[in-house]
Order: structure tokens, then sequence, then C-alpha cells
């Protein structure tokens, strides 16, 4: 079973506004897939967000490794070329 709209809608508006505030791009939101398996293949890089409280799970924000690295240097304001430990802790801050 998937989430609810009303649950997740909030936090894809979140993330995509801390995104945009960060960047200073406009986030297009492509697709929303939801698991019910515990495992899922990521795309290069995966940020888990873990949920606790009334509600339980995980929200993941899931890139392609390039996508990870343009994020990092825009966030950083600086040049990055590869998915390296700065990159990684940057998107930890998400």
């Amino acid at each position: 079973m998937g989430l609810a709209p009303d649950l997740s809608t909030p936090f894809f508006v979140a993330a995509s506004d801390i995104l945009r505030d960060v960047t200073g791009q406009e986030v297009v939101q492509e697709k929303m897939l939801t698991h019910t398996q515990p495992e899922f293949l990521s795309l290069g890089l995966a940020v888990v967000i873990g949920i606790v409280g009334h509600c339980q799970g995980r929200f993941i924000i899931d890139m392609e490794s390039r996508t990870a690295i343009r994020l990092a240097s825009l966030m950083n304001m600086t040049s990055l070329t590869e998915l390296d430990d700065l990159v990684k802790s940057t998107m930890g801050e998400l």
C-alpha cells in the first residue's frame, strides 16, 4: 500500500521548496514511486528520511549520481566532478 496523497504531498512540496531555495533552480517532479518491499534499487544516490510517530516509514529522495553531483555543486557554490564525501555529506543535509 502506498502513502496516501494527503500525507505524501507535504513531503514533495517541502522537498521542492528546499531544493529551489538552495539551488536557485526550479524543481520538476517526474514521478512518485511507492514500494511495499523493504528493498529498492537506487538510481545512484539515495537520501533516506525516517518517519516516526503517528505515521511510520521512509521518505526516499533517489537520484542519479550526476544529479547528486550537480545538486551538491549548486548547494556548495563550487564545481564538483565526482561522487565523493562532500557530495554525500551535502545530500545528507537535505
